[in-house]
């Protein structure tokens, strides 16, 4: 019986992913198998893959590998986002690489027609681009996508594959949770992953970290288990949800109700209802002025120039005065069109802060959209351990290269507007305690002190013993504030005035989620320096705005 369960999984481990090989020369000494995770690409996040170089040849050599996940439907020019990493193998070694790949963002209404590629120039290499397998080709679905483990896999896999793949879901894909790097990104492409309550508990800590801060970022993690009763915990904007074990072969039909996934939300979900895209509206350029400039010039170029600049005993300056007038108006136009848009541009943004204090971390949820007019340079410095991805808001073509911690390409480009999408979990020490735990108990009104790097507008926290909501404004770092008494009615009006509606939908729905959670408080401030994620340095963002939340310490 054991031999077959290891059959099983060393089965179940090849169908969770595949590994191919680049070719190289014979003889050269050099072997490269690129390992990826999942049996199909997400369709926004990022891809896991594991490079493995194997260097039989005396010498160290260096390879320069390029990622790129194209988005084409049906060879339409689309979506395209390219990795950009190099990698050396001393003489006689072997070195195992990690690497996330970021994904093109995929609209629904898209058919994938192009896998992810890879390409390999070094030592050695003979055939320098291969396509990464796939087994679904790519579907418009536009429902959530879901990862299982292996167990999950083994006990009712092809029960819940039909599901999935005759409902509403963008991609599904069985998740080898041994071979998962420790870094929250690798499951940013699902919205929901099933796990057994054996194998939750048997999880690496730096494994079981990633898949808890995925959660902290929105992710939603059933844990299938026959010894604990049914329960959600929240953790972050996510939650961790206990379901019997019996529940996993109904839950599949239970994700075609859900909502959609985080790719169909960024590609679809802004383009009308954003009040962000609103605040920052396009250029429109002064048509009449544009008319009448070319109007003056067509009169100056052509009766003024022949038969004033050019008279009858003067017709050979028609050679050199044509060409500087048409370059004077080209300038003027220029110079116009110059004036108006303005160099480089400005924008909003809106940040969700979740505080975790009881791992000194906080996971930052960040919507920006700007309009630019001139640019001189669209490339800028990103940090490596947060997710960037661009929202879609017109039909243009959205293009962008990673190369350590530089983006280049279009995410922002001249005379456009543009948006984001941010995630990131980082390290901090901030929190808001209650000073008076025991006076709280006895009915007293709440005093808290924060230590929140910023002066909070409005404060709001929600006592877990009887459900009240307690208010405060103008709380700075450091101070200590006694609480007033509000109804709920009243800090939702209050929290979305500061915000001023604001949020998209992707914000804006785990905003709802996270609201009137008990022993959660609620701060509004404006953003404080290097409170959000930073991009192009060039754009003005002005009246950035914060929604802090979190448990309350005692």
């Amino acid at each position: 019986m054991r031999f077959w369960w290891l059959l099983f999984l060393c089965a179940a481990s090849a169908w969770a992913g595949s590994t191919q090989t680049i070719p190289t020369q014979d003889r050269s000494g050099i072997q490269i198998k690129v390992g990826q995770l999942f049996d199909e690409q997400p369709r926004s996040g990022y891809a896991p893959l594991k490079i493995t170089i194997t260097n039989d040849t005396p010498s160290t050599h260096s390879w320069d590998f390029t990622f790129q996940s194209p988005g084409n439907s049906y060879g339409a020019r689309g979506n395209t986002v390219t990795l950009q990493q190099s990698f050396s193998v001393p003489g006689n070694g072997e070195r195992v690489f990690e690497v996330l790949v970021p994904l093109a963002i995929i609209g629904p209404s898209q058919y994938v027609n192009s896998s992810l590629s890879v390409q390999s120039e070094g030592y050695g290499v003979s055939a320098s681009s291969i396509q990464l397998a796939t087994k679904g080709g790519g579907r418009g679905y536009s429902g959530p996508a879901v990862g299982y483990s292996l167990e999950i896999d083994r006990q009712s896999g092809s029960e819940i594959r039909e599901k999935l793949e005759k409902g509403s879901v963008t991609f599904n894909a069985s998740i080898d949770f041994a071979r998962l790097p420790a870094d929250w990104r690798a499951l940013s492409g699902f919205d929901k992953i099933w796990i057994t309550g054996n194998e939750w508990t048997a999880l690496p800590p730096a494994t079981r970290l990633a898949v808890e801060q995925w959660v902290a970022t929105g992710g939603v993690l059933h844990v299938f288990t026959t010894a604990a009763a049914p329960s959600t915990e929240r953790r972050g904007f996510g939650e961790i949800k206990t379901v019997e074990l019996a529940g996993a072969f109904q839950i599949a039909m239970e994700v075609e109700r859900n909502k959609a996934s985080i790719s169909t939300q960024l590609s679809d979900g802004y383009r009308s209802n954003w009040p962000n895209k609103t605040l920052v509206p396009p250029y429109r350029p002064n048509s009449i002025l544009l008319i009448g400039i070319i109007a003056v010039f067509g009169i100056v170029v052509g009766p003024v120039n022949f038969f004033i600049f050019a008279r009858r005993e003067k017709r050979h300056r028609i050679f050199w005065t044509t060409p500087l007038l048409s370059i004077g108006g080209a300038l003027l136009v220029g110079l116009t069109i110059l004036v108006q848009d303005g160099f480089a541009g400005w924008g909003r943004r809106l940040a969700l802060i979740h505080l975790l204090p009881e791992q000194n971390s906080e996971v930052v949820l960040q919507e920006q959209a700007s309009r630019t007019g001139l640019l001189t340079g669209s490339g800028f410095e990103f940090d490596r351990t947060a997710l960037i991805e661009p929202i879609t808001l017109d039909n243009l073509p959205q293009a962008a290269v990673f190369d350590g911690t530089h983006i280049s390409g279009n995410w922002f480009s001249s005379r456009r507007i543009q948006g984001q999408w941010i995630a990131a979990v980082r390290p901090s020490r901030a929190k808001v305690q209650i000073v008076n735990a025991s006076e709280v108990a006895q009915g007293q009104p709440p005093k808290i002190l924060s230590s929140i790097g910023a002066t909070l507008d409005n404060f709001f926290w929600v006592d877990a013993t009887t459900n009240r909501v307690w208010h405060g404004t103008g709380i700075g770092p450091g101070q200590t504030v006694t609480l007033s008494p509000v109804d709920s009615a009243a800090m939702e009006s209050q929290l979305n005035l500061s915000l001023k509606g604001l949020p998209g939908p992707r914000l804006e729905a785990m905003r709802r989620q996270i609201t009137m959670q008990p022993n959660s408080f609620y701060a509004t401030a404006r953003a404080p320096k290097d409170a959000l994620i930073s991009t192009l340095s060039s754009i003005q963002w002005r009246d950035d705005r914060v929604l802090y939340t979190g448990p309350v310490s005692p």
